[in-house]
């Protein structure tokens, strides 16, 4: 394995891991079809991951869905907060590789809203960039996803190789698109796995 110069790490499922999703507990809450949150967010919800939609402007579109009668955005501040659940012992592993001189990025699908959540209330100070889809027009399962972060990272860290930046997700459809580029990612297991592939 190639000298590793970079990390990055996936949010939802790898350093995010709420023990029940939002939609799920406002299903329950309000007695509403948990089926119908299934369709929404295989659905339109992927506009607002790629930028092309806005998240506030679907939920008041499917109200037979939602249900939601006052500001969006009040909506959005509990669906938030109700996820802001991290895994500390990862977070310490992340700061300590930074301590350490090693350059830590967060990648994920994001919609516009909670991407500036993570970047401002949960995330402040916890990584070196972000790399978000509904930024980079683009879900990590696409190639063009990709495209960006080696940019960037050539710039942060000149002289790096695909291979020496490595990636750990929750999912294997991200793992593909990364490895498409050259990047070393794994599928995500637990800390252990990170401790020993970092060092």
């Amino acid at each position: 394995m190639s000298e590793i110069k970079a990390a990055i790490f996936d949010a939802d499922g790898v350093v995010i891991m709420p023990q029940k999703l939002f939609a799920g507990q406002y299903a329950q809450r309000y007695g509403l079809d948990p089926k119908s949150f299934q369709v929404f967010f295989t659905g339109e919800f992927s506009d607002a991951i790629t930028g092309q939609a806005d998240l506030k402007d679907l939920i008041r579109k499917h109200h037979d869905i939602w249900r939601w009668g006052r500001d969006p955005q009040e909506l959005l501040d509990m669906w938030f907060a109700a996820e802001s659940v991290t895994d500390k012992e990862l977070l310490e592993v992340v700061a300590g590789q930074r301590d350490n001189g090693l350059p830590v990025y967060m990648a994920t699908n994001q919609e516009r809203y909670r991407a500036r959540y993570l970047r401002k209330v949960m995330f402040p100070d916890t990584f070196d960039g972000f790399f978000i889809s509904c930024e980079i027009g683009y879900m990590k399962r696409d190639p063009e996803y990709w495209v960006p972060v080696l940019q960037r990272l050539a710039v942060d860290v000149p002289g790096i190789k695909p291979d020496q930046m490595v990636f750990f997700d929750d999912s294997q459809d991200s793992i593909d698109g990364a490895k498409a580029a050259g990047i070393a990612a794994y599928l995500y297991e637990d800390v252990e796995q990170v401790r020993r592939i970092l060092g």
